[in-house]
């Protein structure tokens, strides 16, 4: 730009420095590329998660689901080869109803008595009709005229059938029916046995499950595609309906697939899904488990809806800023709280899982217990409720149970062995796993017991897939915690850069308040690139740094005081130290942090009216070692101790005490890296804390050391 003419006897007018609006405006443009930048790509890795959790959950629902149905139905196909070689070929010969029909009937009837889901077992003639049944009020019927009645007399070396989805002549009811081939001695076919296979059982079961609004649940034939049963119900029209040659399953069952997950498009009612499908291993079936897409992005849409709206806000709070400074910045502070307000709701979830058997209070009482748990033991859903846990465990086995009921309910051990009971002393062996959660506003831990029984070599091969694909996902998350806490730090870097030139540059024309505003800003985005550094710190514990070798902890005890020996000084501070210091398998660098964290935190966390002291003691139990770090600080209210290890909780004002919030959650890290695990207890807020750790010693060699030592 060319400066204007100087008029004769004057000198020449100076360019204008910027005005304070001006400045203020080139910030909030930088401001909002940086945040648009970041927004998007949390947006996109927001999709790609709900993505993948659908996935996992799809997947988790049709594994639970293929285990009990091939289950029952390898139970009804036992049931059946045992009634095929019981019945004597001269018990099949017209006639011999009359004289063996009311023996076998009340045979037939006890057999099934152990079979919920099995309504009828009847044995036919040679020519289809009825002899014997386990319904003694089912009419005299024959099965010749069923379609199927040829296809199993066709082939006399054929001994299996599945039928259709059928209305059963002998229970009246919708039923799969499995017919067994009957033959004598020489191979002839002198017989049937069959069993009605009651479908509402199965609708039950699939009406258990989670699967969202706009969810299904499907059992279809595997060898002709036709439907079986789908929750929500099939219509009457669509029963026994073959699935479109076009249809994606179809086409990957047929190419070979026994199991997978993919994205189907909108169908009939116009709905995408993300489904799981799993074919039997010995049945003529496969499942499926979808849930809609609307269902699992719906969360990730609030988000983007929210995002988009911030974003209108930001460039609207702009726009303005162009006529009046002070105009803008009140928009500004609007935005500012619009934000904050979304932010919080963003923050306010449910989780609402229902795959699990039973709800337990923190005391160990059950709370509630589905219709499986109560169907399995025989005990009323009323007569559960408020009971102890320990009701549905052998009483000779009650005390084990107990021991380990504590043990969860104080978070040190997460899975139960012993074996359930049922009303009329049944042993049911099972492995029960224990998680927390919320239920109806209060905590509770929600339970899930597996029959051990009817585990087959797939699920364990999925249950190995299954922790392979969590490890690896594992490794993902960690690697992209990683990536968004070294990568930020540029652009924050590159803010607080420009708003230093910004003011340096504006000088005088800036006011104090204008000042302010400035310092106020570039504080901030140092601050934020302290957490990122330390998230980026996090995110390397038990991947980078040193391997883990034998370490003495007195030694990294004294390199810890070392450090922090001015802080001790400043503070006037009494440490002591006594107890057992032995040798165990660490990474010696982490080990450092993590003594130089909880010691530090006990020498800053301190009263001014009470000069510090901390007592560090050591022990030895068993494989564990453990340490403690006692203060007399500013102590912890009891309610507010489950916050302290998370990232960026603070329970302090940051006027009074600098932080980040990162220092406890990193120590929590570590003791999960090596295998431990840290807590904290306090009496109250001015009564001061003792934070502990427990490490696995992993070694043999313990170097004992002298006790009641002090620095």
């Amino acid at each position: 730009m060319t400066s204007p003419s100087a008029t004769p006897g004057t000198a020449p007018s100076a360019p204008k420095a910027p005005t304070p609006s001006v400045a203020a405006l080139s910030l909030v443009a930088l401001v909002l590329s940086c945040l648009l930048l970041t927004l998007g790509y949390f947006l996109v890795a927001g999709y790609q998660q709900a993505v993948r959790s659908a996935e996992v959950a799809t997947q988790n629902l049709v594994g639970v689901i293929e285990s009990r149905v091939s289950g029952d139905l390898a139970r009804v196909e036992g049931l059946l080869e045992f009634i095929a070689q019981d019945v004597p070929p001269q018990q099949l010969l017209p006639g011999a109803a009359a004289t063996h029909g009311a023996a076998m009937s009340r045979r037939l009837a006890a057999l099934i008595g152990r079979f919920d889901d099995l309504a009828v077992a009847n044995v036919f003639d040679a020519s289809g009709g009825l002899l014997y049944s386990s319904n003694p009020a089912a009419p005299q019927f024959s099965m010749a005229d069923r379609p199927f009645f040829k296809e199993l007399t066709s082939d006399p070396k054929r001994l299996w059938y599945f039928t259709d989805a059928t209305v059963s002549r002998s229970s009246g009811q919708l039923a799969l029916i499995l017919i067994r081939n009957i033959h004598d001695s020489q191979g002839r076919l002198v017989g049937f046995a069959s069993a009605v296979i009651n479908l509402d059982a199965f609708a039950g079961l699939f009406a258990s499950l989670d699967v969202g609004p706009g969810g299904t649940t499907l059992l279809h034939r595997a060898d002709n595609f036709r439907q079986i049963l789908r929750n929500p119900s099939l219509p009457a029209a669509e029963l026994n309906a073959d699935l479109a040659a076009d249809h994606p399953v179809r086409q990957r069952i047929m190419a070979g697939e026994r199991a997978g997950t993919l994205a189907l498009p909108a169908g009939a009612d116009g709905a995408a899904r993300m489904a799981s499908f799993v074919v039997l291993q010995h049945f003529p079936f496969y499942l499926e488990v979808a849930v809609a897409r609307s269902h699992y992005l719906a969360a990730w849409l609030a988000q983007a809806r929210a995002v988009l709206v911030v974003i209108v806000l930001l460039m609207l709070a702009v726009g303005i800023a162009t006529k009046r400074l002070r105009e803008s910045e009140r928009r500004a502070r609007e935005a500012a709280e619009k934000l904050a307000e979304n932010a919080a709701n963003f923050h306010t979830f449910f989780d609402g899982v229902r795959d699990f058997l039973f709800v337990l209070d923190m005391q160990g009482n059950i709370l509630y217990a589905n219709a499986h748990v109560v169907e399995q033991l025989g005990f009323g859903a009323a007569e559960l409720r408020g009971q102890s846990v320990l009701m549905v465990h052998p009483e000779d086995r009650r005390q084990e149970a107990q021991q380990i009921v504590h043990e969860m309910l104080a978070g040190r051990r997460n899975a139960c062995p012993v074996p359930l009971c049922s009303k009329d002393g049944q042993l049911i062996p099972v492995e029960t796993k224990i998680v927390p959660g919320r239920w109806n506003g209060q905590d509770a831990l929600f339970g899930v017991s597996r029959d051990l029984t009817a585990l087959r070599a797939s699920e364990v091969m999925a249950r190995r897939e299954a922790e392979q694909e969590l490890r690896r996902s594992n490794r993902e998350l960690e690697q992209f915690s990683y990536s968004i806490s070294h990568d930020m730090r540029q652009p924050l870097r590159m803010i607080s850069s420009y708003l230093q030139l910004l003011q340096i540059k504006l000088g005088d024309a800036l006011d104090s308040e204008h000042r302010e505003y400035f310092g106020f800003a570039i504080d901030g985005a140092k601050r934020l690139d302290t957490m990122l550094l330390g998230l980026l710190e996090m995110s390397r514990v038990g991947r980078l740094g040193e391997p883990a070798v034998q370490v003495d902890t007195r030694s990294v005890l004294d390199q810890a005081l070392q450090f922090l020996q001015p802080l001790v000084a400043e503070a006037r501070a009494t440490i002591e130290i006594e107890g057992v210091w032995p040798h165990l398998l660490a990474r010696p660098d982490e080990l450092l942090r993590l003594m130089q964290n909880l010691i530090g935190n006990a020498l800053k966390f301190r009263l001014t009216e009470r000069p510090p002291r901390v007592l560090i003691r050591s022990s030895v139990d068993e494989a564990l070692w453990r340490l403690d770090v006692h203060d007399n600080g500013v102590g912890i209210a009891p309610d507010q101790t489950h916050r302290l290890f998370q990232v960026f909780q603070r329970l302090q004002s940051r006027a009074r005490f600098e932080g980040t919030g990162i220092g406890l959650a990193l120590c929590r890290k570590i003791a999960e890296q090596h295998g431990g695990r840290i807590w904290v207890e306090s009496a109250g807020e001015g009564q001061g804390s003792q934070f502990s750790v427990e490490i696995a010693l992993q070694g043999d060699a313990i170097n004992r050391r002298s006790t009641h030592e002090a620095a």
